[in-house]
């Protein structure tokens, strides 16, 4: 099966032939638990959930390391940036008629009528409008994940809150849900669908977990025509967060474009990793507090062993030389009103922002 150019959600791929096989059986206690094969890509419905929870891990120890570079720093700090600061989840839309504006540019580009087949060059044109968004709306650093579709409900045309909750209710009636679980597990039900593809409807946008000050609402809506963003909530758990973001991120085929990239202080081009070691530990029960050993094996000299990971160290640093903040709001002219953005109540000592830079790919690694 040929998998199409963009997949609405995670878990809607195809699967290998060893996805999902069992590779190893452990026993701690009383306790017994399988290990299955991974091929830690969101497009395959046997192993999206592992590859969903490596991934948000994986994006909230960056935040996590970023905020502890930021204590450790004896810098001056940049807007946005007082220490212990949490960041913020931020939404990004367009209007019907901004969406309309970029589909000419793309039948422009192909010569040709726009379609999902030329999602790529619609996705090259938004982002590329953000970049500069991001560059004078006062966020620090942050991440950005790219959503091409929202939801509906099939039976009722309901969209928003409404076909959330009318697709929450349906899952419960099927058993995909009860009522402890969080309101993201309504997307594993709409992947167990037949008619999975009726309930999305295509409303590009994008969502930004980033610290910072954020330009004035009346401000941001001036100056760029047909955008708007939305102030959503502080963020105490930015991996967590991140998971639920990547549940229903776009995935493109070959790799070729990315959902999910990095801005401003937390973008690779400004907060490296370096590796120092790689440790290989048993693996203790949560539960027992022993080691898990195993018991059956695909591979017989295993058997008896006790179960080990690879256990990495990183080293995350600031680069030198390198432009850590938004430029100075006392000197920033937008080009299209000619007006001076309004002073921060911060100091800026260190101007210009690294233009966005991709830090993983669309099948789930970092």
């Amino acid at each position: 099966m040929k998998v199409p150019v963009i997949i609405p959600v995670p878990g809607i791929g195809f699967t290998k032939p060893e996805c999902g096989a069992w590779v190893r059986k452990l026993k701690s206690g009383d306790l017994v638990r399988d290990i299955y094969h991974n091929c830690d890509r969101l497009s395959c419905p046997a192993c999206m959930p592992g590859a969903l929870d490596k991934k948000g891990r994986d994006a909230g120890e960056r935040f996590d390391n970023y905020e502890r570079l930021i204590l450790l720093e004896n810098t001056i700090l940049i807007p946005g940036e007082t220490r212990g600061k949490k960041p913020r989840h931020f939404g990004f839309t367009i209007s019907p008629a901004k969406q309309a504006e970029y589909e000419a540019r793309v039948r422009r580009k192909i010569r040709g009528p726009w379609g999902e087949a030329h999602h790529i060059e619609f996705l090259d044109i938004f982002r590329e409008d953000l970049q500069r968004i991001l560059k004078t709306s006062g966020l620090v650093g942050g991440m950005v994940v790219y959503h091409p579709y929202r939801v509906r409900h099939p039976l009722t045309g309901a969209t928003g809150a409404r076909a959330k909750t009318l697709i929450v209710r349906e899952a419960k009636l099927a058993g995909d849900m009860d009522d402890e679980d969080p309101e993201w597990k309504l997307y594993d039900h709409i992947r167990k669908q037949k008619n999975w593809a009726q309930y999305y409807y295509f409303s590009p946008h994008f969502h930004i977990i980033a610290y910072g000050i954020i330009q004035d609402v009346k401000e941001f809506e001036d100056e760029n025509p047909g955008w708007k963003y939305h102030n959503k909530n502080i963020v105490s758990s930015p991996g967590g967060l991140a998971r639920y973001l990547f549940s229903h991120q776009a995935l493109f085929e070959n790799g070729e474009r990315r959902s999910v990239s990095w801005f401003g202080r937390i973008s690779p081009a400004v907060m490296g990793k370096d590796e120092i070691r790689t440790v290989r530990k048993p693996v203790i029960c949560e539960e027992t507090k022993l080691p898990w050993i195993i018991i059956e094996s695909t591979r017989v000299e295993e058997i008896g062993a006790k179960y080990c990971e690879d256990i990495t160290e990183w080293k995350h640093y600031f680069r030198e030389h390198r432009k850590r903040g938004p430029p100075d709001p006392d000197k920033i002219v937008f080009p299209r009103t000619g007006k001076r953005r309004r002073a921060s109540p911060f100091g800026i000592y260190e101007k210009g922002i690294d233009a966005m830079a991709a830090y993983c790919d669309e099948w789930g690694h970092l």
